[in-house]
């Protein structure tokens, strides 16, 4: 697939991103068609390993000693990036496709409605919505309430290691019990459609997505980080 702006190209292959400096002085955009066959000449400025191996080097510089001391005992996760993206999706369903906290809303009679159906589409991955929605809550809610890595990944140990579909959500001492309760409802719902690896598998690749996230704080790309080396280290368990 390509996607043209106003000063940048990304031409995106089953495996990799690549973000190219291209001339075509010569195409009409308004021309730019499916199916059309267009000649495009550019240089590779950026890739997707690159560009999170850029992110990583940088969070790993910010880190506090007892944290570089926790994440040499996880793997590496971006060392698995593309056989993740290589894996086969077995489940496929409509989707909302923007199911963040900001496009569902309260009425007064606290019954949950959904909006922005935008990017509603057909043949997606089933997990897809509550990924986006579990990320979305890890990303604004808990990493700011959370004062550190530990409490994270007590966090991931709960969701990850637990029972699928029958997560103990009072098992799991961290402040944010309610957010925590969320989850656990996020995750039991998806266990009714997807299994547990897939579902890891699919958040394991979202989460890392995050780290380019323009509105992403330093504190919320540490905490994916260890996220998805901690699901990296739940995969393993479970394909052992």
């Amino acid at each position: 697939m390509i996607v043209i702006s106003s000063d940048k190209l990304k031409l995106r292959c089953a495996d990799e991103c690549f973000v190219i400096d291209y001339s075509c002085s010569n195409i009409d955009k308004d021309e730019l068609l499916k199916g059309a066959v267009i000649d495009i000449s550019g240089i590779i400025l950026d890739t997707r390993e690159e560009k999170l191996e850029t992110i990583k080097n940088k969070i790993l510089s910010f880190l506090e000693p007892y944290e570089f001391k926790v994440i040499h005992q996880l793997p590496k996760p971006l060392k698995y990036l593309n056989s993740a993206l290589n894996s086969n999706i077995h489940t496929r369903s409509i989707l909302h496709g923007d199911l963040n906290m900001n496009n569902i809303i309260i009425d007064d009679m606290r019954n949950p409605w959904l909006i922005d159906f935008a990017k509603t589409r057909k043949n997606g991955h089933t997990a897809f919505d509550f990924i986006v929605l579990e990320v979305d809550i890890k990303r604004f809610i808990l990493s700011e309430s959370m004062e550190n890595i530990v409490e994270l990944l007590t966090l991931e140990s709960a969701l990850n290691n637990g029972t699928w579909g029958a997560i103990e959500s009072g098992k799991c001492k961290i402040r944010d019990t309610k957010a925590f309760e969320v989850l656990v409802m996020i995750r039991g719902n998806a266990s009714k459609y997807v299994n547990k690896e897939e579902y890891l598998l699919a958040l394991f690749l979202y989460t890392l997505s995050t780290f380019k996230f323009k509105d992403a704080s330093e504190k919320s790309r540490k905490f994916a980080y260890f996220s998805a080396a901690h699901l990296c280290s739940s995969l393993f368990l479970l394909a052992d």
